[in-house]
């Protein structure tokens, strides 16, 4: 797997790889949306008590991180406290 290139994967491809990932690891089936105007949800489950987990992916491959950083705390923070997870 060392070997394997994450750029050969599209957005959504990347998205139900993490989807799937995280919800093996967690023991729970990510819901997870069609492509378009997600609002920022990229997959989601809920707990036993109600509770919304969120999963929200980033396939930037080649981007700068403080590209990605400034982009999070501008854009995805705004998605973020739209949706209240």
């Amino acid at each position: 797997m060392s070997d394997y290139d994450f750029k050969a994967l599209n957005d959504k491809e990347f998205e139900i790889l993490c989807a799937d990932l995280l919800g093996d690891a967690e023991g729970q089936r990510f819901e997870r949306f069609k492509p378009g105007k997600d609002a920022g949800i990229d997959g989601r489950f809920f707990t036993s008590n109600s509770c919304e987990v969120i999963l929200q992916c980033k396939h930037w491959c080649g981007t700068p991180t403080k590209q990605l950083i400034n982009t999070l705390s501008t854009t995805e923070k705004i998605k973020i406290e739209k949706i209240k997870p």
